[in-house]
């Protein structure tokens, strides 16, 4: 009897069929085809992101870059153009404007430059843009001394009608056609002190300046001597009945040094040392003073 051939089992083999079984679920070949390629070029990457020498070179290529674009005649900065300002604001903006020309806008920091010409004292508002032509055009809205503010300490600042601070002042001599305001919190009232002083224009060749007395209040000082005090609420109102006694009477000129106005009732006067002297000479006569 012949041996009998042995043929192979076509039934494929356990292993076999469960990789088969799993090649078959959709989520099994995407990750294949498409998850393993992207995980071989991310350990790429990540190798040559590691590696000092790639970095530089990439970092280089970059910068050549962003030079080769920057170095182009269309973004090239060849002047500054301000408008018309006073020769204090010229002076303070020179440090901001000093910048080296010709310089590539990509290499302007226009919001950091717009900060800086801002926090100027004397600056209101500002804009800062290029325009064509390679022009850095710096538009400044300069700030306008209003007022003088006298410190307890004999030094001066320039303020505007706001009560912001322009800027310092070496003296009263370099700002007559200003008026002067004195005392501790006189800047948060400068408002209100520009009215008394708009209404007290018929005295403007003799009104000295207003000082603010404890933070609460006016006093119009005359530079005849007379100070006239206003009171805390209606300063404007009482400085009006002033002036009209004023002109009814002509009251600053008498020889009277204080004029106050903070009783609505009745102004009180208060007069001068030699005044009361003679006053008291008057109702005591020499001859008939007591032993």
């Amino acid at each position: 009897m012949l041996p009998v051939k042995a043929t192979r089992d076509p039934a494929p083999s356990r292993l076999k069929y469960r990789l088969e079984r799993l090649w078959l679920r959709p989520a099994i070949r995407i990750s294949v085809r498409i998850g393993l390629p992207l995980a071989a070029l991310a350990l790429i990457g990540v190798a040559a992101a590691t590696d000092p020498g790639v970095r530089q070179a990439v970092a280089d290529r970059a910068q050549a870059g962003r030079d080769a674009i920057a170095a182009h005649p269309a973004l090239r900065v060849d002047r500054i153009a301000v408008n018309a300002v006073s020769a204090e604001l010229s002076a303070a903006l020179a440090p901001v404007l000093d910048i080296p020309l010709p310089v590539s806008s990509m290499d302007l920091d226009l919001d950091d430059l717009y900060d800086r010409i801002a926090a100027l004292e004397a600056v209101a508002a500002a804009s800062v843009r290029i325009e064509s032509g390679g022009t850095l055009k710096i538009q400044v809205e300069e700030r306008t001394p209003a007022v003088l503010w006298r410190h307890d300490d004999g030094s001066m600042e320039l303020l505007d009608a706001s009560g912001r601070r322009v800027g310092g002042a070496t003296g009263r001599a370099d700002w007559p056609e200003l008026p002067l305001i004195a005392g501790q919190g006189a800047d948060r009232v400068t408002g209100e002190a520009l009215a008394l002083l708009r209404l007290a224009l018929p005295l403007s060749d003799k009104v000295r300046g207003l000082v603010r007395v404890g933070e609460r209040r006016w006093n119009l000082e005359l530079t005849t001597d007379v100070v006239v005090m206003l009171p805390e609420t209606g300063a404007q109102a009482a400085l009006a009945r002033a002036l009209a006694l004023n002109d009814a009477d002509d009251l600053f000129a008498r020889d009277i040094s204080h004029v106050d106005m903070r009783d609505g009732r009745r102004p009180i006067l208060r007069l001068k040392t030699p005044a009361v002297d003679m006053m008291r000479n008057l109702r005591n006569p020499e001859g008939e003073r007591d032993a």
